[in-house]
């Protein structure tokens, strides 16, 4: 990992210099004895260089018994940090920081340490004391950005990885390192521009091409997304969770043959891989043999692989197989296992608003939609569905704002403007509602209900004339599905093919 790297390099420079200032300060006693302090911290040192973390313990732990010093506990700190002893480290640290106060560099590690044991309060007002050293430290730079972001201090944490960004040319490891960081809290938007900075410092790194590539597909940007996802499998051919993410964005975009043959590759290198798995549960989903799936998803949950999106899977497949009252427990269990996840709390709505439970549905609707302010998709759903029940429960002013918001935020979304236009129409604005609707024809000219519902308005506001254009439209229309329809029944009954 990159923070590592950095420290081992941090800590040769600060051991190198501190031991040049211990030498300078008693050449005298400092050459006399092979035993002095300083030629035991530069043994130490050696052994800790060479990844001897124990045997530099040892010797530090001896030297400390007959002569603590601040460089002494420094090295214990590091070498006990190396072995994964990070409360040790701490009191190490500590220790060097109250034989001399103010070590910039024992202030920086301690607040690294803070930062790994999740003490990120603490790891925060450290590394703070630094001010501009900090800034020439992207290994705390790191650290302080992802305890700002686990404090939910957005602007500080955007503010820490500017700071980072400057290091791309020197060191574009620590970019990739805090791109990757907020890509896995869902900043996705504020992640890509420093991940595609790492591509260009990196163009040889696999890893860096499938971060890009993972926050643009979670952005849904599937084109630009598949170019680095095609270098990433060139420089590393045998990753699975490469291929699998190359697998997934095929089943987003429906073509299911495509997704089985990346799954199956993924599975040949790595049988036991337990989200290959759950991707084969939705190509079963999508093929329309949800038995298989609930039996594969539901042992693949009990094996202990708790993704969101399999439960989502669970509840889709027993909502398909007609198992409805399964769906919406699911569901519910789904809410209390992930009670800050909105896409449970909008599946629970939606299973709730399906068998009419209204009222138990808009408290999940709305939980969905607290939940979830930086994703559109979810927050539009969830407003949407609530409007029409809100629609259904006779309140109309609380359906036509939720309405008009969904409208704002994605002025394209024709299901949200008809009903929009029949509020309108019922409350007597028929010429609003005629202006809205013609919009909506505008982005989709075949909805049958956008021409159906103008047809009526129009008769409402005398224009006969242009009510009949769409009244044949709709009718037209209408045919057109019935014998779709009809075409299609047979095809319906084809077992899928697996």
């Amino acid at each position: 990992m990159i923070p590592e790297r950095l420290s081992k390099m941090r800590f040769a420079c600060l051991v190198a210099c501190s031991l040049c200032g211990s030498f300078l300060s008693s050449p005298t006693s400092a050459l006399s004895s092979p035993q002095t302090a300083a030629i035991q911290l530069g043994e130490a040192e050696k052994l800790a260089r060479e990844g001897k973390f124990a045997e530099a313990e040892a010797s530090l732990r001896r030297l400390i018994a007959r002569k603590a010093s601040a460089d002494a506990f420094h090295m214990l700190g590091y070498v006990s940090e190396q072995q994964g002893r990070l409360d040790q480290a701490e009191t190490a640290y500590n220790q060097a920081l109250k034989l001399s106060a103010g070590r910039p560099f024992s202030i920086a590690r301690l607040g690294i340490v803070y930062g790994k044991r999740g003490k990120h309060a603490e790891c925060i007002a450290t590394l703070e004391t630094l001010q501009g050293w900090v800034s020439n430290d992207p290994e705390a730079l790191f650290f302080m950005c992802r305890a700002y972001l686990e404090s939910g201090n957005k602007p500080k944490t955007l503010e820490t990885a500017g700071m980072i960004e400057h290091w791309e040319e020197k060191d574009p490891g620590a970019l990739l390192s805090v791109g990757r960081l907020l890509a896995s809290k869902d900043l996705y938007e504020q992640a890509v521009p420093l991940l595609k900075k790492t591509v260009q410092r990196m163009p040889q790194s696999s890893e860096a091409h499938y971060s890009l590539a993972f926050a643009l597909v979670k952005m849904r940007k599937y084109g630009e997304a598949s170019t680095y996802l095609e270098t990433a499998n060139k420089l590393d051919p045998t990753a699975p969770k490469i291929l699998l993410l190359q697998a997934l964005v095929f089943l987003d975009e429906g073509q299911f043959a495509k997704a089985k043959d990346f799954i199956r590759e993924a599975q040949a290198l790595k049988p036991d891989d337990k989200f290959a798995a759950y991707l084969w549960g939705r190509v079963l989903i999508e093929e329309g043999s949800y038995k298989e799936a609930i039996k594969l998803i539901s042992g693949l949950i009990a094996t202990g692989f708790e993704d969101p999106n399999a439960h989502l899977s669970l509840v889709m497949a027993f909502r398909k197989n007609g198992e409805l009252q399964k769906a919406l427990n699911h569901a519910l269990k789904m809410t209390q296992l992930f009670p800050k996840n909105s896409s449970a709390h909008l599946r629970a709505g939606l299973e709730l608003e399906f068998l009419g439970e209204y009222q138990q549905a808009e408290q999940f609707l709305r939980n969905a939609i607290a939940l979830s302010p930086a994703d559109p998709e979810i927050l539009t759903a969830a407003k949407f569905t609530l409007a029409t029940i809100s629609i259904k429960e006779s309140k109309d002013a609380e359906a036509a704002r939720l309405l008009e918001e969904v409208i704002r935020a994605n002025p394209r979304d024709v299901q949200a403007r008809v009903e929009l236009a029949d509020l309108q129409s019922k409350a007597g604005q028929d010429e609003a509602a005629m202006k809205i609707l013609q919009e909506a024809l505008s982005f989709d000219s075949q909805n049958k209900r956008t021409h159906f519902l103008l047809a009526k308005v129009l008769t409402k506001l005398g224009k006969s004339a242009e009510a009949e254009q769409h009244f044949k439209a709709f009718e037209e229309l209408e045919k057109a599905a019935a014998g779709g329809a009809q075409n299609a029944k047979p095809k319906a009954d084809t077992p899928s093919t697996k």
